[in-house]
C-alpha cells in the first residue's frame, strides 16, 4: 500500500490502521511524508502487528518521534522477514534509536535501514551498533545528517571492518 505524500495527519493514519487490521496480506507500507505524529504511528503499529508478510515499511518525515520510535520497536521485534526500513526525519533522537537498536538487532534479512536527519548522536549509534554487526545482508544504512561525530564514525567503521571479515 502507498500512500505517500498524501497529507495524511494522525485521524487520517488511524482510519487506515482500522482498515489495515483485517487486510493480512500486506507486503508494503508506505506513509513517506505525511505527519501522522507518535498517535498515527502507534495506530500504525498496533495494526501491522498481526501482519506476517510485511517486508517494507516507509515511515519517513512523519513527525513520530522517540514515542513513535519505541512503539514500532515492539513491533518490528516480533518482525522476522522485514527487509526495510525507512525513518528519515522524525525526530526519533537517540532514545528512539536506542529503542529500534534493540529491536533490530537480530534481523537475518533486514538489507535497508535509513535513519537520516533524526538527530541521533553517538548513544544512538552505539545502540546501533548491533544491528550493523549481526546483520549479514544490510547493504544500505544512511546515517546522513546526525550528529554522531568521530565516536561514532569509529563505530561504523569497526561495523564495517567486522563485515569484511
Amino acid at each position: 500500500m502507498h500512500l505517500s505524500h498524501c497529507d495524511i495527519l494522525e485521524e487520517g493514519a488511524v482510519a487506515i490502521s482500522i482498515a489495515l487490521t483485517n487486510k493480512k496480506n500486506l507486503l508494503v507500507l508506505d506513509l513517506n511524508g505525511n505527519k501522522i505524529m507518535p498517535g498515527g504511528c502507534q495506530a500504525v503499529c498496533k495494526a501491522i502487528s498481526s501482519h506476517t508478510t510485511l517486508r517494507e515499511l516507509f515511515l519517513s518525515n512523519n513527525f513520530i518521534g522517540p514515542d513513535g520510535a519505541k512503539s514500532l520497536a515492539k513491533v518490528l521485534a516480533n518482525k522476522k522477514y522485514i527487509t526495510e526500513l525507512w525513518l528519515s526525519m522524525n525526530g526519533i533522537f537517540s532514545e528512539g534509536a536506542v529503542a529500534l537498536g534493540e529491536a533490530l538487532k537480530d534481523k537475518k534479512y533486514l538489507e535497508v535501514l535509513v535513519l537520516k536527519k533524526n538527530e541521533i548522536n553517538v548513544q544512538g549509534i552505539r545502540a546501533l551498533k548491533d544491528v550493523l554487526n549481526s546483520s549479514k545482508t544490510i547493504r544500505e544504512l544512511n546515517l546522513a545528517g546526525n550528529g554522531i561525530g568521530d565516536e561514532g564514525a569509529q563505530i561504523v567503521a569497526d561495523a564495517l571492518k567486522q563485515k569484511q571479515n
